[in-house]
């Protein structure tokens, strides 16, 4: 799943949909930082540096159980005084449920007033704990596993290939069905459906892949569900 987001972000550059913030729920944060970090790299799109010396990118974390107030004026301070250059800056917000209300409110007015060239990345182990006002103003994404049966997985894929192969059949129609299941469930059932795609009686089945794995990483963040549900009824229709 930490590869999923890396995934999604890539996505969000290349269409140039690229949100200001992510909130990401993940129970492997340290490892999560990393990749992406490398992955900013990879792409030229922070300075080639170690990460503790690289003006593009702050990391806060929290010191005796907070994050307060003056950890959140220092990126205000590091990224909103500095010349911008091609780069992106990127700052990284480990254990953000940490933050005590100051910082929290804080931070609050620095996604109201967004810059397009600064990305913050918050990362929680629980985000229930964050503020909603935070919560509605970045893009989530879940990198946490729950349990899940194959065999209600199976059935979910079952039921996509027969509606598919039903001729007669609205497919939108029958995707507004899903508009309640967890996304996880689905997510799983897609990727399930992708690799059964030679059972499918659809052609361009490359591309319809594509648009299903788009659909996939959607499911993992904060899109709409009915925007997702629309881009599988539109990769699976005729």
């Amino acid at each position: 799943m930490k590869q999923d987001f890396i995934e999604y972000l890539e996505l969000c550059i290349r269409e140039k949909k690229l949100s200001h913030a992510f909130l990401v729920e993940t129970n492997m944060q340290e490892e999560l930082l990393n990749n992406i970090y490398n992955f900013l790299i990879s792409e030229n799109l922070v300075a080639k540096l170690k990460i503790e010396n690289n003006t593009d990118i702050a990391v806060i974390e929290q010191e005796n159980n907070i994050i307060d107030k003056e950890k959140i004026l220092n990126i205000q301070n590091k990224f909103l005084t500095m010349s911008f250059n091609n780069t992106l800056k990127v700052y990284f917000i480990k254990s953000a449920e940490k933050m005590n209300l100051s910082a929290s409110n804080k931070l609050l007015k620095f996604l109201e007033e967004p810059n397009d060239n600064i990305i913050g990345i918050l990362f929680t182990s629980d985000i229930n704990m964050i503020l909603p006002t935070i919560r509605s103003r970045c893009e989530i994404f879940n990198t946490q596993k729950t349990n899940i049966n194959d065999h209600e997985i199976q059935e979910i894929t079952d039921n996509l290939k027969k509606q598919v192969n039903n001729y007669r059949y609205d497919i939108m129609l029958y995707m507004r069905t899903y508009k309640t299941i967890e996304k996880e469930k689905l997510s799983k059932a897609l990727e399930s459906l992708i690799n059964q795609i030679d059972e499918i009686q659809l052609d361009d089945k490359y591309n319809r892949m594509l648009e299903i794995n788009k659909a996939i990483l959607w499911l993992n963040s904060s899109v709409n569900i009915e925007l997702v549900l629309a881009k599988i009824a539109k990769a699976l229709g005729r």
